[in-house]
């Protein structure tokens, strides 16, 4: 059986963000394939962390329907989040999958960071979207053990 090799372009590209929106029905599915990659030790966090922001971002594609994307985003995240809360006990593939959200919670802290710099510092900030989501969620939920 021949092995698929990579083009040039290929691996150029491969670098480039992707921009083609995120299908509706896919969108969770993609969002379940790196939790599931998580529980993996030789999944480094950073590569899922970094696969989340590109389907994040692949959520923001187009301005119409991109509020819509990433509230189905979010509601897919914390469906597969709520899976490694209720697990007793603990274990360390439930550890991968919480280091991992919260790193990928505090990768729009550096956007946030950025944009800092841009607005006046007598301004307010506000939070990046997901930010507010996952924090507010957090709050409502942080006293549920076993609800879901």
């Amino acid at each position: 059986m021949a092995r698929k090799t990579r083009s040039k372009k290929q691996d150029k590209d491969k670098d480039k963000p992707d921009e083609t929106p995120v299908k509706p029905d896919g969108l969770a599915l993609a969002v379940r394939g790196v939790f599931s990659a998580t529980q993996e030790d030789d999944v480094p966090i950073a590569k899922a962390v970094s696969q989340f922001r590109k389907i994040w971002d692949r959520c923001s594609v187009d301005p119409d329907e991109a509020p819509e994307r990433r509230r189905r985003f979010f509601d897919a995240f914390i469906r597969y989040l709520r899976l490694p809360l209720i697990f007793q006990p603990r274990n360390e593939y439930v550890d991968r999958c919480l280091k991992t959200c919260c790193k990928f919670a505090a990768s729009f802290f550096q956007e946030l960071k950025d944009n800092k710099e841009k607005v006046d510092d007598d301004e307010p900030l506000e939070l990046p979207e997901f930010m507010e989501w996952f924090l507010n969620w957090l709050l409502d939920h942080h006293g549920v053990s076993e609800r879901f």
